[in-house]
């Protein structure tokens, strides 16, 4: 049972992106759209996508086929609005992206590109007992500035909508009393795309 009081279908897989942090997920059914993250954290293949709003609500915009492609540049990474630019930091800095910021620390200790041996060092004993210097959120920003790091990027293409799972999302809500997350018709107060988008939809 997930979030949204629906339990997943066997070999379903469901993708819940944040709009705060994705400013160009598709925001209306069967549209296309772009998927991001900091590292590999999706796969490949027919995802049941189900959309984060701020106000804690979700929506549902259909099954869409996602592919890896192109990451983000560095000219594109500074066009970013500053608030999304933060928001991934922040998230960087308290979620398990680890490896990146091993690798940043590294940089900042030794003033290069991190060996093959220190990131297997660092991995393996952590950053206090090799005297790694403290990650901020300026650090990570700065590390995608100057393309030292990148974002992933995944094409995002509709290629159904199940009603019937709709259907049974609404049910689920229906029958709590609770003010669990709901699923919209319409996305709240969506994230205005910034001026230039990371690669392009074909």
């Amino acid at each position: 049972m997930n979030s949204i009081g629906v339990t997943s279908r066997i070999g379903e897989k469901l993708l819940y992106p944040m709009v705060a942090m994705n400013p160009h997920l598709p925001l209306d059914f069967g549209r296309p759209g772009l998927l991001i993250a900091p590292q590999q954290d999706w796969d490949n293949g027919r995802q049941r996508v189900i959309l984060g709003l701020r106000n804690r609500s979700y929506w549902y915009i259909g099954e869409y086929e996602v592919s890896q492609t192109t990451a983000v540049s560095k000219e594109e990474y500074a066009m970013w609005p500053q608030p999304i630019q933060q928001e991934w930091a922040n998230r960087i800095l308290k979620k398990t992206h680890k490896p990146i910021t091993r690798r940043i620390a590294l940089r900042l200790k030794h003033g290069r590109e991190p060996t093959a041996d220190e990131l297997e060092a660092a991995a393996k004993l952590g950053p206090t007992q090799l005297q790694l210097p403290d990650v901020t959120t300026e650090d990570i920003i700065n590390a995608y500035t100057r393309g030292e790091e990148s974002m992933c990027v995944w094409r995002m293409q509709c290629v159904g909508f199940d009603n019937l799972f709709l259907q049974e999302i609404a049910e689920a809500h229906s029958k709590t009393n609770d003010k669990k997350p709901v699923i919209q018709a319409t996305p709240l107060d969506p994230v205005p795309p910034p001026p230039s988008a990371p690669a392009t939809v074909q």
